[in-house]
């Protein structure tokens, strides 16, 4: 069970720590793509104003400096109208859809590992890109134990929900810090992706790098050196 409770984590964070991405590191595939798609396609009306404002997504995707205003439409677009009470409706039929579409959900490997973290012990904190209400529902529904789930925040906005804080990148430092994390105390970290270098370089003993690309362990290696370690999950 998460603890919200800023007395509880500031004792909670004293404990040693095992960090997770979650995408692609433990749930097989992109959560917050696979929302948004489901919502906009279960709507004709979503699917052609999607067609319509998708010349403008491409340019907006197309530089850096813009590319998170195209993921902030697609959210808003994706919530448009889903709200409270019918957008947890709507999360408990797109979970339904995953497990009857999906062979694996969570990799087998991944759970297993987590588990023995927490049996040895540690504190598991998810750090992720994904909305943090929807990596933990998915969580919960596949009993993945955790201690903490960091993730993007979204907000209300013209009748949907806009990302206000996406947990990417180093801003996950940054949002980990607001909840008070414990940096001195996060010994491994798991991820299948650069960009949570930043993250992973927080790990003092270990850095596991997830079904990685030779480039990402190229580059994963020239970052951390020996401590990391290269895992097949399924």
């Amino acid at each position: 069970m998460e603890q919200n409770s800023d007395v509880v984590d500031k004792t909670q964070a004293k404990r040693k720590t095992v960090v997770f991405d979650f995408d692609k590191t433990l749930f097989n595939g992109d959560s917050g793509y696979l929302f948004y798609r489901y919502l906009i396609c279960a709507s004709k009306r979503k699917i052609v104003l999607f067609f319509l404002l998708f010349p403008l997504l491409l340019i907006l995707f197309a530089f850096r400096k813009t590319r998170l205003m195209s993921l902030h439409l697609v959210c808003w677009l994706a919530t448009l109208g889903v709200t409270g009470k019918d957008l947890k409706e709507r999360l408990s039929e797109y979970y339904q859809q995953l497990s009857e579409k999906q062979d694996v959900l969570i990799y087998e490997s991944a759970l297993e590992g987590i588990v023995k973290r927490q049996r040895e012990g540690y504190r598991i904190v998810i750090i992720t890109g994904a909305p943090s209400w929807l990596a933990r529902y998915i969580a919960r529904q596949c009993r993945i134990p955790f201690d903490r789930i960091i993730g993007s925040r979204l907000t209300h906005a013209f009748y949907g929900l806009f990302t206000s804080e996406y947990c990417f990148g180093k801003n996950k430092l940054t949002m980990a810090t607001q909840k008070k994390e414990c940096f001195e105390q996060w010994m491994h970290g798991y991820t299948d992706s650069l960009s949570d270098m930043p993250v992973m370089n927080k790990c003092t003993e270990s850095i596991t790098l997830i079904n990685p690309s030779e480039k990402l362990k190229g580059r994963a290696e020239q970052l951390a050196g020996e401590k990391v370690r290269v895992v097949e999950w399924v």
